[in-house]
């Protein structure tokens, strides 16, 4: 009996260990800049090559232009074409040569980098010899991404120009603050210049169940390392755009990272495949990991909560409506012509009050056998115009066991009040609060939540076709049969 129990309950622990020890590797296929980067305004300045002599690179920020400037000898390309060309530097922390935190970069004829394509030659190994670099061709309509070492995954940017009416106020700014400290620079202007932009990210995708996810590897000090522990950043986020500092903890092995419910741990990256190595965390969830978490957990419970609902206010009797309306339009025919268009601006406005919907506080009830989807939602949403048709499917369902609760945020009320009638469906509407957002700990909108019985959330953002299936082949309950709130 005891080694029939001791298999038992091994068995039961079993899945709950192996899924704890679940190990997924990541591969970074695509650099980005994140939203931080794809905000700046960054100007490449351009100065003129005189006697293949560059100046040190210039700094808006610490240079007062009174200093004494360095400057180094460039060894020209072999096959450059006569005419004035151009120099400016990138900002990557290298360490190596005579300016350890920029890359010398030069541009061929740079006059025509508005109409006609150019060259650009990247000094990648920092020894201000371009005959042993090769060029990119740079066209006017489409940005460039050029490497700034010799590692392929390293340090990279994108360079694209400002047209002529762009930004105009900013390119004067910009011009002006140049002028006051370039000292024997010579300066192209902004309009035969480069805007920068760092691509400081790399990116992989990362698909559980129904979710998508997005993990990337941000290199924080530009030196075209994506691992410097304590210093890069790894983020997650659910989509490709919205890689925000919020959702980003430093990089360091046994890093634990929260998304939509799930917990990660970050085993390492190997930058020679460029993967990161992740452990699927379960098992039991602390009080410590539920107050740090970002998001609410899967397998705990749903914090208790009140929402606002929109309830019609009660209709006046049938009889004493029509007398009254009686009443107010022989009012009108009676009155003078101004008193009449007073009077009717005064019944419009006391039929508008009756039609005013009042606010109600609903909190979930639970009940056995019942499971519940909640849906946080926004109907100005892209996403949601494709989950939407799903979810009212979902509404429809008439079973004894599932109900469907709605947090509408940004909507009106009337439009909220109204959402179940427009669509056909037996949903519990309210609305999603700044208070709430933060209670429940939405990352994403559209966001889904599927709670048991007891109210333990089950899963996060779960397979909506598979939802409805298993659904449909529920008991039927009555139509007029009310779900519990």
């Amino acid at each position: 009996m005891k080694l029939l129990k001791s298999l038992f309950f091994g068995a039961m622990f079993l899945p709950i260990y192996a899924n704890a020890q679940h190990i997924e590797n990541v591969k970074l296929t695509q650099r980005i800049a994140d939203v931080e980067q794809q905000q700046l305004l960054q100007v490449l300045p351009l100065f003129q090559l005189i006697d293949a002599t560059v100046h040190q690179p210039i700094d808006l920020s610490a240079d007062n232009g009174l200093e004494k400037l360095q400057t180094a000898k460039l060894v020209l390309p072999k096959d450059i074409n006569n005419g004035i060309h151009a120099y400016g530097f990138v900002y990557h922390q290298h360490q190596n040569g005579l300016f350890p935190n920029h890359t010398l970069i030069m541009v061929e004829r740079p006059a025509n980098l508005q109409t006609m394509k150019s060259r650009v030659w990247v000094d990648s190994d920092n020894d201000f010899d371009l005959t042993n670099d090769s060029a990119y061709v740079f066209y006017p309509n489409q940005p460039l991404v050029i490497q700034t070492d010799k590692d392929p995954t390293g340090y990279a940017v994108e360079l694209s120009i400002f047209q002529k009416t762009q930004l105009t106020s900013i390119q004067t700014l910009y011009e002006s603050a140049i002028s006051m400290i370039k000292q024997d620079r010579v300066f192209f202007g902004v309009k035969h210049s480069f805007r920068e932009k760092r691509l400081n990210t790399w990116v992989g995708i990362q698909i559980i169940g129904n979710d998508t996810i997005y993990w990337g590897l941000k290199d924080i000090n530009s030196n075209g390392k994506f691992n410097d522990i304590g210093t890069d950043l790894i983020v997650i986020a659910n989509s490709i755009d919205r890689f925000e500092l919020e959702n980003a903890k430093p990089y360091m092995p046994g890093q634990q990272l929260v998304w939509l419910g799930r917990r990660f741990q970050l085993l390492g990256f190997d930058a020679n495949v460029q993967q990161i190595q992740l452990r699927i965390m379960s098992g039991r969830i602390t009080r410590k990991q539920k107050r740090e978490s970002k998001s609410l957990l899967i397998g705990q419970k749903m914090p208790r909560f009140r929402f606002c609902k929109i309830v019609e206010k009660k209709a006046v009797k049938f009889g004493e409506e029509k007398q009254e309306s009686h009443r107010q339009k022989e009012e009108i025919k009676k009155a003078p012509k101004k008193e009449r268009e007073g009077a009717k601006k005064r019944r419009l406005a006391r039929e508008n009050r009756k039609k005013v919907h009042r606010t109600s506080f609903y909190s979930l009830k639970k009940k056995k056998g019942v499971r519940t989807l909640v849906v946080i939602w926004n109907a100005f949403d892209n996403q949601w115009n494709e989950d939407s048709t799903l979810i009212h499917q979902l509404a429809r369902v008439k079973s004894d066991s599932f109900q469907v609760v709605m947090l509408n945020y940004g909507g009106s009320g009337r439009y909220v009040y109204r959402y179940n009638k427009t669509y056909d469906i037996f949903a519990k509407q309210g609305f999603l609060t700044s208070e709430l957002i933060e209670l429940l700990k939405v990352q994403t909108m559209p966001q889904f939540i599927l709670l048991d019985d007891k109210f333990k959330i089950v899963e996060m953002n779960p397979d909506l076709e598979s939802l409805l299936k298993t659904e449909k082949s529920r008991k039927v309950r009555p139509v007029t049969e009310v779900l519990p709130f």
